[in-house]
């Protein structure tokens, strides 16, 4: 039902101010299920305050030291990588390919930000710090 509302309210559903609307359950159970499709895998959750928890599934990595949960950028305080554009750099990208990619990841978020990214220090779904799994590679400080 709570579906159907929602159809409705978004306008799925046309009908004349006058009419009724008469829909077998099935229809709105396939219309559920074409809605749910569209929605992306995962959605991030920022838990809010001071010290914000980012939860997710990492969506895509920019360069060493920094990766996106749901489109959602942070850096890592707690990491210095080389920039992108040199070898090391690149090889450090790799890495956290390797070390994040895929992993649902949690981030204490600083409150503060550089630029477009939040900043703060991820643990991935296992326990193990990013961190500390770039920096046993050592490339990044």
């Amino acid at each position: 039902m709570l579906l159907l509302i929602a159809a409705l309210s978004v306008g799925l559903f046309a009908a004349a101010p006058d009419a009724r609307i008469e829909l077998a359950v099935e229809t709105v159970r396939v219309t559920a299920e074409k809605l749910l499709d569209r929605l992306p895998d995962e959605i991030p959750f920022v838990a809010p305050g001071s010290d914000a928890v980012l939860t997710g599934r990492v969506s895509h990595i920019r360069d060493g030291d920094t990766l996106e949960i749901g489109g959602v950028p942070v850096r890592f305080t707690d990491l210095d990588c080389p920039e992108l554009g040199t070898s090391a750099g690149e090889t450090a990208k790799q890495h956290l390919v390797w070390a994040a990619r895929g992993r649902a990841l949690s981030c204490r978020l600083t409150g503060e930000m550089s630029y477009d990214r939040h900043l703060g220090a991820c643990t991935r779904d296992d326990g193990t710090r990013i961190r500390d799994a770039m920096r046993a590679k050592g490339i990044c400080s």
